[in-house]
């Protein structure tokens, strides 16, 4: 659904960290929307990151993978809610954390990995960071691949399926 995506340049714009050059993260997703239950199954993803010089592939892949679930975490699953009296409801017991499963990734063989091949002179051995940036382009990627199966954009998360119904009644 989002193959055309590959073709686009445009990518999320990162905040560096002073020093160290910026990385490009992008996220293509397929998913398929439930219109009777709201429920986001993820099917495929391909991952991608320029981080320089990949000194150890499998923690990169690893990085990405762990992005992933994280950022399906956050696009899906955690929020936070205000009583009237702007008292948190959630006080991130564990009891009120929903952490990602089976059903927000898609199975391991359907998970592709790419690296740029770039090199950055002021990084160790031409390397660059990969850590958290792995997951911040997740939930866009979740919400445009949700826009494409349902035909509804979403602007706030999580795109919770109680979300996805409502807009979906409203029409």
């Amino acid at each position: 659904m989002l193959e055309r995506e590959l073709e686009d340049d445009r990518c999320c714009r990162e905040l560096p960290a002073d020093e160290l050059p910026p990385g490009l993260r992008r996220r293509l997703g397929r998913g398929r929307g439930r219109h009777w239950t709201g429920k986001v199954r993820t099917l495929k993803a391909v991952l991608g990151s320029d981080c320089g010089t990949v000194i150890n592939p499998a923690m990169a892949k690893g990085q990405l993978e762990g992005g992933l679930v994280k950022g399906a975490g956050y696009a899906l699953l955690e929020g936070c809610s205000w009583d009237a009296s702007g008292q948190l409801r959630s006080r991130g017991l564990p009891l009120d954390a929903k952490i990602p499963g089976f059903a927000e990734i898609p199975p391991i063989d359907e998970i592709e990995t790419f690296f740029a091949e770039t090199y950055e002179p002021t990084g160790p051995f031409g390397a660059k960071g990969i850590g958290e940036a792995a997951m911040n382009p997740v939930a866009a990627a979740y919400a445009n691949a949700i826009a494409d199966a349902i035909g509804v954009r979403f602007y706030e998360l999580p795109i919770t399926p109680e979300r996805i119904l409502s807009r979906l009644e409203e029409g």
